[in-house]
């Protein structure tokens, strides 16, 4: 219905950019967008680019969070937590 709040909700973030290509028709239809939801935010910048636009943005998890986890419960090394952590953060938008 014209006017309708809708919340677009799905599994990853990383950009945004599959968010805002999903809103566009939501929107040309007359429904009013202001919530997304993630199940994990990959932590490369979609989320501020979201909350740019004025959307307000909601994760259940983060990808740097869940790196640590599994350093801290030695899943995963040092090594290869550092390399993620270093490939997220110069792989930003």
């Amino acid at each position: 219905k014209l006017g309708e709040k809708v919340v677009v909700i799905d599994d990853l973030i990383t950009t945004g950019a599959s968010k805002l290509e999903v809103i566009a028709p939501l929107t040309q239809e007359g429904l009013k967008v202001s919530d997304i939801v993630v199940f994990i935010d990959r932590d490369q910048g979609g989320k501020e680019q979201l909350e740019e636009k004025g959307y307000h943005f909601y994760s259940v998890l983060r990808l740097t969070e869940m790196i640590s986890t599994l350093e801290t419960a030695k899943i995963l090394t040092k090594t290869k937590a550092k390399e993620v952590m270093d490939f997220l953060a110069t792989h930003r938008v």
